[in-house]
């Protein structure tokens, strides 16, 4: 019986142990060493380890998620950028072409001013060819040779000038 006396205190110190390893989380960084002890014993060690790496894997796989997204995003945004080049270069040709129609427009409206001026010309010297071409109908009987002379002269004038303006209208007409 001397050797049991002797087991009894080591009975107690295991125990207190016990109890305290009861006591804990298993988790060494809230329970110290003991916590870390009944964590190895109980088996929460290995399952808050394969926790983690499950979080891990977890996590690996939606930085996975990510990385195609951002990739996804970086095609998208290179295809925006095509698109606004080429929107870009578009609207440089559509300005371009603005600016030769607007110069085209106002050559169009200076050649319609010279043709109106010379529209206005050739009414006059036919109004004028009228009054002289009058004049000389008026003075028919009192006819000098050289007036009878310029009488044919002065109707072919009118009637070029005539078929001038004729062409003018046919070429102006809408």
């Amino acid at each position: 019986m001397g050797d049991r006396p002797a087991l009894i205190p080591l009975a107690c110190v295991f125990a207190f142990l016990g109890g305290l390893l009861a006591c804990t989380s298993g988790d060494p960084a809230r329970d110290g060493l003991t916590g870390g002890i009944a964590g190895i014993t109980s088996g929460k060690y290995e399952e808050r380890i394969e926790d983690r790496e499950a979080e891990l894997e977890a996590l690996r796989g939606y930085n996975e998620t990510l990385k195609g997204m951002l990739a996804a995003q970086e095609v998208d945004d290179a295809l925006l950028d095509q698109q606004l080049a080429m929107a870009k270069a578009e609207y440089g040709l559509l300005e371009s072409n603005l600016e030769k129609l607007r110069q085209s427009l106002a050559n169009v409206e200076s050649q319609d001013d010279a043709d109106q001026n010379r529209l206005s010309e050739l009414e006059d010297e036919i109004f004028r060819l009228e009054e002289e071409f009058h004049g000389l109908s008026l003075r028919r009987g009192n006819l000098t040779a050289a007036d009878a002379a310029r009488l044919p002269k002065l109707n072919e004038e009118a009637r070029q000038l005539q078929r001038s303006l004729d062409v003018y209208y046919i070429d102006s007409a809408p």
